[in-house]
């Protein structure tokens, strides 16, 4: 609002509120679909449309976290958090070891893209999903007043968070890329594998 104008302010955070309201239940419908249908993948006998109970026990440790208060919950969220990017981290390094003679900083270029996605065209495609990506950093700033300096920590929060995840999608993205192939992890999307 101070940087733009008040009415682009007033507008945005309307729109954030709207968008909001939106984030929770397509999140957990996206838990009920995903969970049911890696199920049905690992074992057939899964039903693959038993996707409900997945988005109501997500709802429901949702609800529980809130229960037991701010500080519960950001501590239940911590947890998971560095439990989900250690698991990553582990993950991403085994790729990269494994990968051995593979390793090649090639897949920092553009030569590898998928066809038709060479060059600028490819990196502008790709920030639609880094973009993306990036949501959430911003999660600090409402527990700003949880903290002893305010002003000061939220912005180291934001700030790290942006260059941490940063710093975490390239590793891992790297990882993927040498040790499946740059040229084969070019085609993935478009093979219809990732969805």
């Amino acid at each position: 609002a101070q940087g733009l104008h008040p009415a682009v302010g007033f507008l945005v955070g309307w729109g954030y509120v709207f968008v909001e309201a939106l984030v929770p239940p397509l999140l957990l419908l996206q838990l009920g679909f995903t969970t049911a249908a890696t199920l049905h993948q690992e074992w057939s006998s899964y039903p693959d449309d038993l996707w409900w109970p997945w988005s109501l026990a997500g709802a429901a440790i949702i609800a529980v976290a809130g229960y037991f208060g701010v500080r519960a919950s950001a501590r239940f969220g911590t947890v998971l958090g560095v439990f989900e990017v250690l698991v990553f981290l582990v993950f991403a390094i085994w790729l990269i070891a494994k990968a051995g003679g593979d390793n090649t900083l090639s897949v920092f270029g553009t030569s590898h893209t998928a066809e038709g996605y060479e060059g600028v065209s490819g990196v502008f495609a790709g920030s639609v999903y880094t973009v993306l990506a990036f949501a959430g950093f911003e999660a600090a700033a409402p527990l700003a007043e949880e903290t002893k300096d305010p002003r000061r920590t939220m912005h180291r929060a934001v700030l790290g968070a942006t260059l941490g995840i940063g710093l975490f999608y390239v590793l891992t993205t790297y990882a993927m890329s040498v040790y499946f192939g740059p040229d084969r992890l070019g085609g993935f999307g478009a093979s219809g594998a990732a969805s």
